[in-house]
């Protein structure tokens, strides 16, 4: 079974948005400094796809990108957060997902969009 879900927008890289803080105990930790840009993704998961909690589906990633610096790795790292976030995958470990990734060339174009195929063997 092959899910297939579609995402508008330019997808933020979030390792380059961290903003380091520091805990009671005086530890440094990190918080993702573009909230809003994981909301605006997270509103178009549709509702069938969150709490599959899928495990080991081998994952595909397809961008259509405005700007030819576009950096894919990280954009698939905030899309792997999202979906564990959402429920689609049950984690990204890879105890819990370690089937084949995809990043398939991009696509240069006047607008931002993302597809992410989730393939259950």
């Amino acid at each position: 079974m092959t899910y297939e879900l579609h995402f508008l927008g330019r997808v933020a890289a979030k390792k380059n948005n961290k903003i380091p803080l520091r805990n009671k105990e005086g530890k440094m930790r990190f918080r993702y400094g573009d909230q809003e840009g994981l909301d605006r993704l997270a509103v178009q998961v549709p509702g069938w796809a969150r709490d599959m909690k899928l495990v080991h589906p081998d994952l595909e990633f397809q961008f259509t990108v405005q700007r030819r610096d576009f950096d894919r790795d990280n954009a698939v790292t905030t899309l792997l957060d999202l979906l564990v976030k959402m429920g689609c995958l049950k984690n990204d470990s890879v105890a819990q997902c370690n089937g084949k990734i995809t990043i398939l060339p991009a696509v240069i174009s006047d607008h931002w969009a993302t597809v992410v195929r989730l393939i259950e063997a």
